[in-house]
């Protein structure tokens, strides 16, 4: 009788150690996570963004003048199968060279997550290497393109506006081209706020399957942040047309070479173009000054352009027309244009007022007293739960063997 009772109080003693040691480890796994979700609102840095400030000056820039490359028909984010299926990529890579082949492409470029992946090696696009960058659940992401390497950091909760501009600083160095990928998805991944204040990336991608972003694009160039339009289809499954060859970016390039296809990006010779048909049946031929008069020409006949400036209001409509003039008045700060048939959408970009002829690029500078603070802030907050729940663990501990 009495060897059963020790027996069972052992029992019991191990069943409590047990359950101890599960609770604790437990606790300590939870304390890691949430330790390391909230590092990013306090260790990344925090900035000192400047006010808004519409574009301004006598000297109007247009990213077209002096173009006369070839006009490059370009998608620079589509995803392949990756990842055993995880991140959603349905088709594998020599699919989608041959669908995009079909549809007349020049230039297309994977951008599987977190990993720069090429085409086949008798694809006859131009190889841009490419990724997108971003875990995030508000769908923050980021294009890079021309990528020399993949940084993996970012951030998995909603960010904050610092956070996106550090990450846009981090990346820039490591590619030719960064690029706000779809802005108006997700929470939205970019708040019109954030359009105000994030600078440091050379491009939006207006045009997407998912979205239409114009209207934060409008934000950001209504704020004096000079970016170009970038327009791509963002597809996972290359054999469905409702996403696929949907959204493109034409590119008026100096030569096939990845150089001059970089460059021509990071100068806005490019417009946008969205299509439910997969074609377009008119083209972009030229974006000129005269005067005091912006002149928009294209290959054929236009149901509509519509003049869009500061604020993103529509400031002229002509149709029926291949040639429309706009006269450029002393409040505009941009003039964009987009022009519609019955198949297609083109966007051109904008230009823009300067006072020396090139676009001003605002950066905003980090605030290191702040973001001393910050890491202060983390530090104790790490060491006082740590302590918090090492004492508390110890209480239980003793309190249990006591028992």
């Amino acid at each position: 009788m009495s060897v059963s009772l020790r027996d069972m109080i052992e029992q019991q003693g191990k069943q409590h150690t047990l359950s101890y040691l599960l609770r604790r480890s437990g606790v300590w796994l939870l304390w890691g996570v949430a330790m390391l979700l909230a590092a990013p609102y306090f260790l990344m840095p925090y900035y000192t963004f400047p006010g808004p400030q519409p574009f301004a000056g006598t000297v109007w820039h247009n990213p077209y003048a002096g173009s006369s490359g070839q006009w490059l028909k370009s998608n620079f984010h589509l995803h392949a199968k990756a990842y055993g299926g995880l991140t959603d990529g349905n088709t594998v890579a020599h699919e989608i060279d041959s669908v995009y082949s079909g549809l007349g492409y020049d230039i297309v470029a994977l951008s599987n997550y977190f990993s720069i992946d090429s085409l086949p090696q008798f694809s006859r696009f131009v190889y841009v290497p490419c990724y997108e960058h971003g875990f995030s659940i508000q769908k923050s992401h980021r294009l890079v393109i021309g990528a020399k390497e993949v940084d993996m950091l970012d951030a998995v909760l909603p960010q904050t506006v610092h956070i996106k501009q550090f990450l846009f600083n981090r990346l820039a160095p490591t590619c030719d081209v960064l690029v706000m990928a779809h802005p108006s998805f997700g929470l939205p991944s970019y708040t019109y706020g954030d359009m105000k204040k994030l600078g440091g990336y050379h491009c939006v991608e207006v045009l997407n399957h998912y979205r239409n972003s114009s209207a934060h694009w409008d934000s950001a160039l209504s704020n004096g942040r000079a970016v170009w339009l970038i327009a791509n289809d963002d597809s996972h499954d290359a054999h469905n047309r409702g996403e696929t060859g949907v959204c493109w970016t034409m590119i008026n390039a100096h030569g096939r070479s990845r150089t001059a296809v970089m460059s021509a990006l990071r100068s806005g010779t490019t417009y946008g173009v969205h299509s439910e048909q997969n074609r377009a049946d008119i083209a972009l031929n030229a974006v000129r000054i005269v005067g005091d008069t912006l002149v928009i020409e294209c290959d054929s006949t236009f149901a509509e352009c519509a003049f869009i400036g500061q604020g993103g209001t529509h400031r002229q409509r002509d149709t029926s027309a291949s040639t429309a003039r706009y006269i450029l008045q002393p409040g505009d700060t941009y003039i964009r244009a987009v022009i519609r048939t019955s198949l297609c959408e083109l966007y051109t970009n904008p230009v823009i007022r300067t006072r020396t002829g090139t676009p001003e690029q605002r950066t905003a500078e980090p605030d290191i007293p702040f973001s001393i603070f910050m890491w202060c802030v983390y530090i104790l907050l790490f060491c006082a739960s740590w302590y918090w729940i090492h004492h508390r663990a110890t209480f239980q501990r003793q309190h249990t063997s006591s028992v």
